[in-house]
């Protein structure tokens, strides 16, 4: 019997879990499930990217399939058992085979396991499912106009893809940290550095009135910036995002995936955070070979 995994967090850690579900189903010849009853709510903090359920509006491949609301007792109950087993062990159960990864390759899912709970926060999974030629964009099963039309001018003007994260990560300043203007600044610098005079800057934000009042007139200075204001939906933020030719990241695994979902993603220049979030750890796995390490700066808490 193939797991379920659970989908956890806004449409970047969707991308994730699929990837590694689609792996697994690869490797085990099987249709794998994904739950995706305790993905993050719309209403918490406030970010609009952190919306549930996003994975099922796009193109998937069949391999892969959301659990149907019948599903969702049975997996409401593994969840909660998994839980219970690690606050209790922290480790697999003999009872109730399960399988967490908080970040990074980790261990291989066990045949045993009945539900897979973790971020899969790697670059490898996406890496092995290319090289397989096993991986097809996840794409908006519906393109919206006003989508196409930012994508196309986005393309046109060779863009520069810039992500602010605030939203709920204003209550997380302590360890995931809000990253400062310093760190935009520089890599932009890096960015042409590599690939010589940028083009317009499209920048993306879950709090637009924080980028018109505080990042446009520091980057106006030197770069044509563009503030665009949510989409649709994030599936269609991040399809647009996707079409630059350069990608300036937040610590956010939302502009991780566009950078990733870009179709020249293996010669786009894409900058990071370095480190990735203020305090806490992070696994080295999520970033390609290539992509440019920028020193983080962090918003000061005062």
């Amino acid at each position: 019997m193939a797991p379920t995994f659970k989908l956890m967090g806004g449409l970047g850690n969707q991308l994730f879990v699929y990837s590694a579900a689609l792996q697994y189903a690869i490797e085990s010849g099987q249709t794998v499930s994904i739950d995706p009853q305790f993905a993050a709510g719309a209403a918490k903090g406030g970010n609009h990217h952190n919306l549930s359920s996003s994975l099922q509006k796009l193109d998937l491949d069949p391999r892969v399939r959301l659990a149907k609301p019948g599903e969702n007792p049975r997996n409401a109950a593994l969840n909660f058992l998994s839980d219970v087993r690690l606050r209790l062990f922290a480790k697999e159960s003999g009872l109730l085979p399960t399988h967490g990864d908080c970040g990074g390759m980790g261990e291989a899912v066990s045949d045993r396991a009945l539900y897979v709970r973790g971020y899969f926060q790697s670059h490898k999974y996406l890496e092995g499912l290319k090289r397989r030629k096993e991986w097809t964009t996840p794409r908006p099963k519906t393109i919206t106009s006003e989508a196409q039309e930012l994508g196309l001018r986005i393309e046109e003007k060779k863009g520069v893809i810039l992500h602010v994260r605030r939203g709920d990560y204003k209550s997380l300043g302590d360890s995931f940290g809000m990253l400062g203007l310093d760190y935009y600044l520089r890599a932009l610098e890096r960015i042409e550095q590599k690939s010589g005079k940028l083009g317009k800057v499209f920048v993306f934000s879950d709090e637009v009135s924080y980028v018109e009042t505080v990042v446009v007139p520091m980057l106006s200075k030197t770069y044509d910036l563009e503030v665009i204001k949510p989409l649709s939906s994030p599936e269609q933020d991040l399809y647009a995002m996707s079409q630059g030719s350069s990608f300036v990241l937040a610590n956010s695994s939302f502009s991780w995936w566009a950078a990733n979902l870009n179709s020249d993603q293996e010669e786009t220049p894409v900058a990071f955070p370095q480190p990735w979030f203020r305090t806490s750890t992070f696994s080295n796995d999520l970033f390609p070979k290539g992509w440019l390490p920028v020193t983080a700066d962090w918003e000061s808490d005062d």
